[in-house]
């Protein structure tokens, strides 16, 4: 069996579970946040009116990148294990006629489809709710500008980079848990240990923890940076999935 046939069947098993619901729900968080708590005042159009769509996504990838975002992954790499642990099928599934490889390529490859969708979601919902914003309050200016879609898409390649480490990191952690909830304990202490290293304690050498890639990437202070910190997280990626691997390997998992 090869890896395309292994993803297919790690996708058509999570299609219509839990996995695809957190996936919609926490990418249209962002945008209602904004409306509600930004947008909605007299004094949202202060910052918009010279270029509101550029405004709008950079004010939404602050939240993305510090915390929905990482925290999706983490509960996502976990919900997608469990369907393996919960019905007692890894025994099935390391016994099929497919390498112990593509099964753990497959299923990391299925964590990149989900965090690809959930980006997708956000942008999509980005728009919708601007659109919104405009019709509310039509001095917001959104629909007398473009949108710079290669700037756009250019913050997002850069923040899926970002995060490729994080999500490999969480992989194994799920891969290896059989609870839900150590893995959603573990990761959400890695995510708000990022944030207390950059903002808190200002850590020099906050580059070298993967976890705050996602953050660093935005700072002004870090933009020479921002080339070898997505070379760090595709490479830490790397250096997890192949842990991953060796665990799975080393273990004897049985159901």
């Amino acid at each position: 069996m090869n890896i395309l046939m292994s993803l297919r069947s790690e996708l058509l098993k999570n299609k219509g579970t839990a996995s695809f619901y957190l996936c919609v729900l926490t990418a249209a968080c962002i945008p209602l946040l904004l409306l509600l708590e930004q947008y909605s005042g007299e004094n949202a159009t202060k910052e918009l009116i010279a270029d509101p769509w550029a405004h709008h996504f950079d004010e939404g990838s602050k939240g993305l990148n510090l915390m929905f975002l990482p925290m999706y992954i983490v509960l996502i790499c976990t919900l997608l294990p469990q369907v393996e642990y919960r019905n007692n099928t890894w025994k099935q599934v390391l016994t099929s006629p497919q390498s112990l490889g593509n099964i753990v390529i497959a299923k990391f490859l299925t964590v990149q489809v989900f965090i690809l969708l959930f980006l997708i979601a956000y942008m999509l919902f980005m728009v919708s709710m601007a659109v919104a914003y405009n019709f509310i309050n039509p001095a917001l200016n959104f629909l007398e500008n473009s949108i710079e879609w290669s700037q756009l898409l250019l913050l997002t390649f850069k923040t899926y980079l970002s995060v490729l480490a994080i999500s490999a990191v969480q992989f194994w952690i799920g891969l290896r848990s059989k609870s839900f909830i150590v893995p959603v304990a573990i990761g959400l202490c890695l995510v708000l240990a990022a944030g207390l290293l950059i903002f808190k304690f200002r850590w020099e050498h906050a580059e070298i923890y993967p976890f705050t890639y996602p953050i660093l990437v935005l700072l002004k202070s870090y933009k020479s940076d921002v080339p070898m910190l997505l070379l760090s997280s595709a490479g830490c990626a790397m250096i997890f999935l192949g842990l991953a691997f060796m665990d799975l390997r080393a273990r004897n998992i049985r159901g």
